[in-house]
């Protein structure tokens, strides 16, 4: 029967915010210098690091029991750094310590359930911090309470992980055998092995590990080391935040991707104002919804820049913005479309002037897709002519009056500087906004700020984006696509998710304009506005380190890492998350085309049967596959077999790449 349960103390029962324990050393130095006068430049950082990584080798070194105190590391710390003032002591790095440390609610939740059953506890760590910081730390943090039994390597002088000295003296404080303790810790050694030679049952936790999301970041460090170190540690902190319930698919979703990567977007938008001295920032639906959210807990660390969303899409602006019936007026119409789309494009119901387009429509109908420079021809002459075009001109002067309006109303045509926040990729609203404004005489130009921009982009005036699509001739050369353009679809489904739907157009209500969105379930909002409330909840966390994710090169790789990562391997458990949430994504913003094929889309048997099939044969046979915009999250949601097939598929064709 086990009468004593014994808790590891660090990476257990509480976690640090950085990536490894050594990585506050760091943080240190960065509070130590100003105080002594010294700027915390990269050399000074890192000569501290050292030193008071080798004070504490010396100081266990010459302990007798095999562990030191924080005291006596300081002290060699000194003799190592003569500069040191001898004011600057154990105070500056418990402080920093103190600022770390969250709790580890999954391990909370068992000792929550331990206490109901009238269980004693203890906690049993090895560290050089002290006793009392140790005990203040466990109650601040509602792990521990009074009277529960502490056991520290610096109190005592043994330790765990040296000769196991640490668990006789808990054995003999609390006087039961072995067989009657039971220890949870994350050491493979120190918590489970030695405690296993004593008799002790031990239990390893293995949750505080950083995480394959967690670990790509770590990885990408040589531009980012430190900023990378708060970042995993927050979403480390995250994940074993979930309060004394399992984790549910919004948790993981945050916890694993969402917060991060919105936390750090926001930060480099924000920062990019801040450096181009932009007083406000407009946030445009819907793509940008939860990066508005972020934006606004962390503005006040960026000159309170104002925040403000714009309820904006191509559908609503595009028309509006029409200055005369030309490719250059609506440079919205582009080849490739079916012809019912480009007519749509032009403010225009297909069965209205279906007749007027038949000499181009041919068989096709409202399908016909142009191809040839004649056939465009043909299509401009016919909105150029009366009655078309005085139906598209009326169209126009119905939806540009509410859209200035609008706009208006939003402050855009205030004399301040500002700029318009977007996904990207090709800046054709930005572009709708200043030919509105241009109408209006509007003597300001708005920047433009970008998750990605394209080349074949139609706004080239003052934006800024965090990735750029690299010039042809480098994509002929290189093998690998950039990770932005090869998930772009993923990227705007899963920031792109809003509380309503799309903007459809502006209507005068009185003197007042009024955004018209299509409909969203309840359930859809209510999901959104969840996952909203997390990913600013992981910006509070997150808020003192966010000035060192602004900078374009290091959002670039924390961005990047943990977009390529998550995107080939996703967290299972967020998917049931997007899988609801993004079947209200699809975007209803006539004149584009609708989306080629769900987000995610689980394999169904039949389809995995077919998949068995070379591709060489697929369109002998007339066979397609459908497996969804996003691959790897549809087979992570497929049923066992057809996983198994489609895994053994892949298998087989790697194996083939492999002999060639």
């Amino acid at each position: 029967m086990i009468k004593v349960y014994s808790f590891d103390v660090f990476d257990t029962s509480l976690v640090r915010r950085i990536a490894v324990p050594s990585d506050a050393f760091a943080l240190v130095a960065n509070r130590v210098a100003p105080r002594n006068g010294a700027a915390a430049g990269e050399e000074w950082v890192r000569d501290f690091t050292a030193a008071r990584i080798e004070a504490q080798r010396r100081a266990i070194a010459a302990a007798a029991g095999g562990e030191c105190t924080l005291e006596q590391i300081w002290a060699r710390l000194h003799e190592l750094l003569e500069c040191l003032p001898e004011a600057f002591g154990p105070e500056c790095e418990l402080a920093v310590e103190r600022d770390l440390l969250a709790p580890n609610h999954v391990v909370a939740c068992q000792i929550a359930g331990l206490r109901t059953r009238g269980a004693r506890i203890v906690f049993t760590s090895d560290t050089y911090l002290p006793e009392e910081f140790v005990r203040s730390e466990l109650i601040r943090h509602n792990l521990a309470g009074d009277r529960d039994g502490f056991y520290v390597s610096s109190a005592v002088g043994f330790t765990k992980r040296m000769n196991g000295k640490l668990f006789d003296v808990l054995l003999d404080e609390e006087n039961v055998a072995a067989r009657e303790v039971h220890h949870l810790g994350d050491n493979i050694v120190s918590d489970v092995r030695i405690p296993k030679e004593r008799g002790i049952k031990a239990t390893r936790f293995t949750a505080s590990q950083l995480n394959a999301w967690e670990g790509a970041i770590l990885e990408r460090r040589t531009a980012a080391r430190r900023p990378a170190s708060s970042l995993v540690g927050a979403m480390r902190a995250a994940r074993l935040a979930a309060p004394y319930s399992p984790e549910t698919a919004v948790h993981a979703l945050v916890s694993s991707f969402l917060g991060p990567a919105i936390t750090v977007w926001a930060a480099w938008v924000l920062g990019a104002a801040q450096r181009d001295k932009i007083a406000r920032l407009y946030f445009c639906s819907r793509d940008c919804y939860l990066l508005l959210r972020a934006a606004r807990v962390l503005a006040p660390h960026f000159n309170d820049i104002d925040c403000r969303y714009l309820k904006i899409s191509r559908r609503a602006v595009f028309l509006p913005s029409a200055l005369e019936i030309s490719p250059a007026g609506m440079p919205w119409i582009d080849i490739g479309e079916p012809l019912h789309r480009l007519v749509q494009g032009a403010g225009l119901n297909w069965e209205e002037v279906a007749d007027a387009f038949s000499a181009v429509a041919d068989r096709g109908g409202g399908n016909k897709v142009l191809a040839t420079e004649d056939e465009w021809e043909v299509f401009w002459s016919v909105l150029r002519s009366p009655p078309v075009c005085s139906l598209i001109e009326q169209r126009v002067r119905e939806r540009r009056a509410p859209a200035i309006a609008y706009l208006t109303a939003q402050g855009l045509m205030d004399p301040i500087a500002a700029a318009v926040v977007d996904m990207g990729w090709t800046s054709k609203v930005l572009s709708a906004i200043h030919r509105i404004l241009h109408l209006k005489e509007a003597k300001h130009h708005l920047h433009g700020y970008y998750l990605g921009l394209f080349l074949d982009r139609t706004y080239f005036g003052k934006t800024r984006a965090l990735f750029y699509e690299e010039a042809p001739d480098f994509q002929r050369t290189s093998r690998k696509t950039s990770v932005i353009r090869h998930r772009q679809h993923v990227l705007s489904e899963v920031f792109g998710l809003a509380p309503h739907g799309t903007a459809l157009e502006y209507r005068m209500t009185g003197t007042q304009s009024a955004v018209s969105c299509a409909d969203v379930p309840a359930a859809h909002a209510a999901l959104v506005e969840g996952i909203a409330d997390a990913v600013e909840a992981f910006c509070l966390e997150q808020a003192a380190d966010v000035i060192s994710y602004a900078g374009d090169e290091v959002a670039r790789s924390l961005l990047e890492a943990l977009i390529e990562t998550w995107c080939a391997a996703p967290h299972k458990g967020a998917l049931p998350a997007l899988e609801e949430g993004c079947k209200c994504a699809i975007d209803q913003s006539n004149p584009l085309p609708e989306r080629a094929a769900p987000l995610i889309e689980p394999w169904r048997l039949a389809e995995s049967i077919k998949y068995l099939v070379p591709g060489r044969w697929h369109e002998r046979l007339g066979i397609t596959v459908r497996n969804g915009l996003w691959p790897e999250a549809s087979l992570l949601r497929s049923g066992r077999v057809p996983a198994s097939l489609v895994r053994l598929r892949e298998a087989a064709a790697a194996a083939v790449v492999r002999r060639e």
